[in-house]
């Protein structure tokens, strides 16, 4: 599990003492590897039905962009550990959409919009390949 403190709101707007009341939030943290993209998503899936959680993609690194940084520094003289094709996107960075900055529709309005909730949660996490014993994984 993995307890997360922040600065509560409600102390901050109660305008109670100088010092902060902190919150504590558990989640639960994902417990097995996954071997592909797929694979995760239907884990993903299932952990957002069960936290009754809405949590969106911010941000994709692909493969190509990840060996390009990796190159420029010292880890990067050994092509072992540069990422393998067929593994793209090499990573993903999530959020809560409570955590969204609120953005104007661009659109036409035909597709339907995320639900967002800003509230500037810090909540996010990353999922992105690893070698974990000789074995590429999620």
């Amino acid at each position: 599990d993995f307890v997360q403190d922040f600065e509560s709101d409600h102390a901050r707007s109660a305008g109670s003492s100088s010092q902060s009341e902190a919150s504590k939030v558990t989640v639960l943290a994902p417990q097995t590897w996954h071997v592909d993209w797929k694979a995760w998503q239907v884990y993903f899936d299932e952990y957002c039905e069960e936290t009754m959680q809405v949590i969106s993609i911010l941000e994709t690194m692909g493969r190509a962009e990840r060996n390009r940084r990796l190159k420029k520094t010292k880890k990067g003289v050994n092509e072992a550990l540069l990422i393998p094709e067929g593994l793209d996107p090499y990573q993903r960075t999530y959020i809560c959409t409570h955590g969204w900055p609120q953005r104007k529709p661009r659109g036409s309005g035909k597709r339907p919009r995320q639900h967002i909730r800003e509230m500037d949660c810090p909540f996010r996490f990353v999922v992105q390949w690893q070698l974990h014993k000789g074995e590429w994984k999620l």
